[in-house]
């Protein structure tokens, strides 16, 4: 946030917001969600909660589910996600699905459930499509992944880096 960028070039991440919730939301049995977001700073995290809101807000606004809390991790930090979770466990409510901003938080967030045999019991959803996260959706404790394939991003950076040493228009908005 606040950036003093030229270019910025990433994938749809309100998309991959919509994409979270929409697995949360047509999951059955799920009522009561816990959010664990990354990190404040970082203008990804808000653009991944622009799209989950859009589907998420109605349904708690109307009662049809229930947000329990939305957390937000500082830079990123796993035990920041680890203690959310932890938390919510030992405050007894029932939890059944945890929307987490990246594989790595889902990781920290599975950890937890683990301790309380949790496991596959509570949807946990995320993306980035890390290894351990396709390991974790393969053995059920983690519900789903978002993979972003990162040649995608390579093959446009490096477009737009000639086109910017080059002072030609970018063709983009």
């Amino acid at each position: 946030l606040n950036a003093n960028v030229d270019l910025y070039i990433s994938f749809d991440n309100f998309k991959v917001g919509e994409l979270l919730a929409q697995k949360v939301v047509n999951t059955p049995g799920v009522q009561n969600v816990l959010i664990i977001n990354g990190a404040k700073t970082d203008y990804n995290t808000h653009m991944i909660k622009e799209g989950y809101d859009k589907v998420l807000e109605p349904l708690f606004e109307s009662g049809e589910m229930t947000l329990l809390s939305e957390n937000w991790t500082n830079n990123w930090i796993k035990e920041f996600a680890f203690n959310y979770t932890e938390s919510a466990i030992r405050s007894g409510t029932q939890i059944d699905a945890i929307l987490a901003a990246n594989d790595s938080l889902a990781e920290a967030v599975i950890e937890a459930l683990s301790e309380y045999r949790l496991t596959g019991e509570v949807t946990v959803v995320g993306q980035d499509a890390d290894l351990t996260a396709c390991q974790r959706i393969v053995e059920g404790t983690q519900a789903m992944t978002i993979y972003k394939p990162i040649e995608q991003l390579v093959d446009s950076a490096l477009r737009m880096a000639i086109r910017l040493a080059k002072h030609e228009p970018l063709g983009i908005n």
